[in-house]
């Protein structure tokens, strides 16, 4: 079923959606479908918009459905209707859609949500601030990177708080705008957003003062407001804290102390894992740092590639390490990768643990890459060096070369 036979079949149902909006919303959903991802729409009201969606899944055939939340019980935008259930089921079947549309009838919130990856969420229900908010926080984990979402009534004057909340979420660095609906026609109100990653970075401590340039570094090269900075202090470190608790508010520090001190590192990023709530893992330590927009770069090669673990290169200057530049092979093997290289999807079942404090940052890349059917074949290497690591007072060995 073609974008015209969609406009075709909505046009008369009752609704404010206009045909320059169902012809995108209709690639969005076919592009989500073609991925094999589901499509879910938060506000049917009569169905008009969800014949769109069930055009796109016609066309795209398999098992495409379209998920249709709606409570059908009248409430509009702080309005009184009547309820619209009816009129739904009648527009669809009218549409020969049936098999095309799953109806559920509930408030967002109340949904439990089992379906797998969301690649296009649809939020046209409740316009006020807190009803957006809730239809976007209830499903926007579901949501890969990547993903779409696409808000109703965005440039509509009547519902200010829908651009409100979406230009703030785009100004966080949340989403960013794929595409506009004709926005000079005054119809035309709906805009589609693509999720960006979310760092959550780890940063195990025993208190060295270094840990200000470690964090000063992040803010230097590219993170931002909505990542999350997870410290971890190796059991009591008043220094460490102390630092957090002053640093500018500049980063969204979360700290923590755990287990006894002195365990390299180890037990600190393992109980960070368990804590963390980004999309993506990265980790640092408190006496390396980000150069050359490393994180700027890791966001760039997450959008590429949302699903797979990134492994970029590091750069050692400390004097217990001869190796200057990791990797130099593309290769998991001991001494070839590093920690601060690598980003991993933060998957339930899909992030490795150390084993013990021994064990070296090759130990946790090989236990996470063996919990992917594909194992080494889940990495891609990104021939870029994004973190440099000093020795422990600070200073840089300068026989160590830069390359």
């Amino acid at each position: 079923m073609s974008e015209e036979d969609a406009i075709s079949r909505m046009a008369d149902v009752p609704g404010w959606f206009s045909p320059d909006e169902a012809k995108l919303l209709y690639r969005s959903a076919r592009s989500a479908f073609l991925a094999h991802q589901a499509v879910v729409e938060i506000g049917s009201y009569q169905g008009r918009s969800t014949i769109v969606l069930g055009s796109a899944a016609i066309n795209t055939g398999g098992d495409a459905r379209v998920h249709a939340i709606d409570p059908h019980e009248g409430n509009l935008s702080g309005s009184k209707q009547p309820h619209t259930w009816e009129a739904f089921e009648l527009n669809i079947r009218k549409a020969r859609l049936n098999n095309a549309i799953v109806p559920i009838r509930k408030k967002s919130i109340d949904v439990q949500w089992t379906a797998g990856d969301i690649g296009l969420l649809f939020i046209d229900g409740l316009h006020s601030l807190d009803g957006v908010t809730a239809d976007y926080k209830h499903f926007y984990r579901f949501v890969p990177v990547g993903g779409l979402i696409a808000f109703h009534d965005y440039a509509n004057k009547d519902h200010p708080d829908v651009k409100s909340f979406v230009d703030a979420r785009i100004h966080a660095g949340e989403l960013e705008t794929v595409s506009l609906a004709m926005p000079r026609i005054p119809e035309n109100t709906l805009i589609v957003t693509r999720k960006l990653p979310r760092l959550s970075i780890i940063i195990p401590t025993c208190g060295r003062h270094r840990l200000i340039k470690a964090l000063d570094s992040l803010v230097q090269h590219g993170a931002r407001p909505t990542d999350e900075v997870i410290v971890v202090g190796d059991g009591p470190q008043p220094v460490a804290q102390k630092i957090v608790s002053e640093f500018p508010k500049t980063l969204s520090i979360l700290y923590f102390e755990h287990g006894p001190t002195r365990m390299v590192g180890a037990a600190q990023r393992n109980f960070a894992i368990t804590k963390a709530t980004g999309t993506h893992l990265a980790f640092i330590d408190d006496d390396d740092e980000y150069v050359d927009d490393g994180i700027s770069r890791i966001r760039m090669a997450i959008v590429e590639h949302p699903k797979k673990v990134l492994i970029f290169k590091e750069r050692s200057r400390v004097k217990r390490h001869t190796w200057g530049v990791v990797w130099k092979d593309r290769k998991v093997e001991m001494g070839n990768v590093g920690t601060q290289g690598a980003i991993i999807p933060n998957v339930a079942g899909k992030v490795g643990r150390w084993p013990n404090s021994i064990c070296s940052d090759y130990h946790f890349i090989r236990a996470t890459l063996n919990l992917y059917p594909e194992r080494d074949g889940a990495v891609v290497w990104m021939d870029r060096i994004i973190a440099c690591l000093y020795d422990e007072n600070g200073s840089i060995d300068s026989s160590v070369p830069m390359m």
